[in-house]
């Protein structure tokens, strides 16, 4: 059992083996909502102490509670390259990405992964690798790390709240997002079905977001919140259609090539 804020709990593994043990933290920490992975060093952190690397957990009030020294086994054995210059950030994307640290299943690895959120909101970490992150119903933030990545929603897991799903690194002529599921008017192309139901702009924070509006009249809100309307060559009053157009310039949506 992990220990608790002013008793601390230490445990000692004596044969770890890197590239094929795997330390699972997912019944240990309640990662589902970290807004990004600068908020994971809240609650999990990465040292040398006399030469074993050493995992930290903490409760939600950054208080210690329970800390996991690697026997044998440095920081650079365990990153497989030497930690200086790496920032702690970079020390758990590296465990994380390598497969050595487990947590819940909304954090992939180096590989191509496919992760959904579930319904009551979540956050999704693809990191290296071709992912797939599929929103769920309710406010999600999507982060998909390295690779050529997949933003998905399907029409029966809408988010229900005014609220929007924020995609935090979205990469231009690199990532995609399918709406495809939302879009049921087999007489036009997608192209022409996704220019209909699809509205954007630039928010207050000069982000962004654009707004799915199904057949049926439910909407799907979502900001891409690292892109600005200069990231597209534009001023922040762009017209909604001014914005979608360079965006598909870009490649930014799915499309069937068989319904263009």
């Amino acid at each position: 059992d992990l220990g608790h804020a002013g008793s601390a709990a230490a445990d000692t593994i004596m044969d770890f083996e890197v590239g094929i043990d795997v330390i699972d933290l997912g019944d240990a920490l309640d990662t589902s909502h970290l807004a990004s992975m600068n908020d994971l060093l809240h609650l999990l952190q990465l040292s040398e102490q006399d030469g074993n690397a050493v995992l930290t957990l903490f409760d939600n009030d950054h208080n210690e509670i329970q800390s996991i020294t690697l026997n044998g086994v440095s920081e650079s054995d365990l990153l497989g390259q030497d930690p200086t210059g790496m920032t702690d950030e970079d020390k758990l994307e590296n465990l994380l990405n390598s497969g050595n640290l487990q947590l819940s299943n909304n954090f992939g690895d180096e590989h191509s992964n496919t992760l959904t959120a579930d319904s009551q909101g979540e956050s999704l970490f693809g990191f290296d690798g071709d992912d797939v992150l599929v929103a769920g119903s309710g406010d999600d933030i999507l982060t998909g790390g390295a690779g050529n990545d997949l933003f998905t929603w399907n029409h029966d897991g809408l988010n229900t709240s005014s609220r929007p799903d924020i995609i935090t690194d979205f990469t231009l002529d690199q990532d995609q997002l399918d709406f495809r599921d939302l879009l049921h008017d087999n007489s036009k192309s997608q192209m022409d079905d996704l220019l209909s139901h699809l509205d954007a702009n630039i928010n207050d924070e000069g982000k962004v977001d654009l707004t799915v509006t199904t057949d049926d009249g439910k909407e799907q809100h979502v900001v891409l919140d690292n892109v600005t309307a200069q990231d597209l060559d534009l001023s922040d009053s762009a017209s909604s259609a001014d914005i979608v157009n360079q965006l598909f310039s870009h490649d930014a949506f799915k499309i069937d090539p068989s319904n263009m």
